[in-house]
């Protein structure tokens, strides 16, 4: 988790906001300055479908300790 965000922090022209204040908790959110952008949709997709399969994977074997929402503007 923490490698995708840092890719995305070092990624021009997107913003990243997260919040890990509450231990074994964290929420990001992330702003694209060219969402028409072809190069960074990609990246975008990648780093998400990354993400989603890998917390997936986990929901599955652990339901009772990881959860994951997604919230899509």
């Amino acid at each position: 988790m923490r490698t995708a965000i840092e890719v995305l922090e070092s990624t021009q022209a997107l913003t990243v906001k997260k919040d890990v204040s509450t231990r074994g908790t964290l929420a990001f959110h992330v702003e694209c300055e060219y969402p028409a952008d072809p190069e960074l949709k990609g990246r975008l997709k990648c780093v998400a479908d990354f993400l989603r399969t890998g917390f997936g994977d986990l929901t599955c074997e652990y339901p009772d300790n990881v959860q994951m929402r997604e919230e899509i503007e």
